[in-house]
This record gives C-alpha cells, structure tokens and sequence, in this order.
C-alpha cells in the first residue's frame, strides 16, 4: 500500500518472475520460503497478481448523511452503489482495504404536497473518489435526483436508486479510465 510503488511496477516485476520461472521445471526444488517447488512459487505469483489486480478494482464506500433523510439513504446505498459498480467490473467495500475511497454525502428534502398521491423525496448527493495510493482526487459527481413512493421510505429508495446509477455511471468511467491509462504505460 505504499503509494511510491505503482501497481504496473508491482505486476512487471512479478510477470518476470513468473517467466523465469517458466523456463524452469515445475518440480524443482526450491525450499525457499515456505515454497517447495517452482510450480508452487507460480502458483503463488498468480494468486498475488490476482489479489492485486482486485485491490486495484476496489472502492472503500464513506457515506455522510447531513440530516434524517440523507441518514436512511446513505444506508440504502450501498447494495445500489455495489450492483451498479460490480458490473463495471469494480469491487465497492464498506471496510478494509481498497485503493480508492469514494466518500459521498446525501442531504435530503420531503416536500409537504404529494404528487398523485404519493410522497416525495429529494436527494442532494455529492461523490468524490481519492486514490489512496498517491493521494489523487480522481473523480466527482454531484447533483440531485427524486423519488415517489406511496410512504417516506418507498420515495427515499427510489431516489437512492437514481443516484446510486448516476454515480456509478460518472464514477466508473473515470476510474476504468485511470486504471486503462495504468495499463497502457507498462
């Protein structure tokens, strides 16, 4: 987690690795480690580079709700938020570690006049992403979104929904673009 070492730098030195290794029979001897042949230290890398590759993918979820409302749709964003980053390809996380963290803040509004006769809710949302291994803001979304609901708690989900898609959507494409920019410069 060291934000000197890039991911990239960390995955060259292991595909090296793993090519020597490739040039050497798999039931050598290694003793080395806790490692007691070459097909076992391959094994290792490609358990190493697949962890890496999902701590890369990862996003740890802060939410901050300003009031009530924004409390009870901070709650509810989490299951939304995850479907919509997972099929991106993204991992969300609510604890533990992650390389980014996307900290986003909800305010909310319950107008008094129901419309055909369902209760409205108002979502105020802020998203902000820091990359946690060079300490970059990387992306941001904000905006508002509502939604209608025959109670308080139906119009609170459908509003968390719309703004769980809207930053998923804004925040996805910035992220899979730094990690392809990543990619490109190995």
């Amino acid at each position: 987690n060291n934000s000197k070492v890039r991911l990239a730098d960390v995955q060259i030195l292991l595909a090296q690795a793993k090519k020597t290794l490739a040039k050497v029979p798999p039931l050598t001897e290694v003793h080395s480690g806790g490692f007691d042949t070459a097909a076992d230290l391959v094994r290792a890398i490609d358990k190493v580079n697949r962890g890496l590759d999902e701590l890369a993918r990862s996003l740890r979820l802060d939410t901050q709700g300003g009031d009530e409302g924004g409390k009870s749709a901070a709650s509810g964003l989490k299951a939304s938020l995850a479907k919509g980053f997972g099929k991106r390809g993204l991992n969300l996380r609510t604890s533990g570690d992650a390389r980014f963290v996307i900290t986003v803040e909800l305010t909310s509004e319950f107008p008094a006049q129901m419309v055909m006769g369902q209760k409205v809710a108002h979502l105020t949302y802020t998203a902000n992403v820091r990359d946690s291994w060079s300490g970059a803001d990387l992306a941001g979304s904000n905006g508002d979104a509502k939604g209608f609901g025959k109670g308080r708690d139906a119009a609170i989900a459908e509003a968390v929904g719309e703004v769980a898609k809207k930053v998923a959507d804004e925040v996805a494409k910035s992220l899979l673009a730094t990690l392809a920019r990543e990619l490109e410069s190995t």
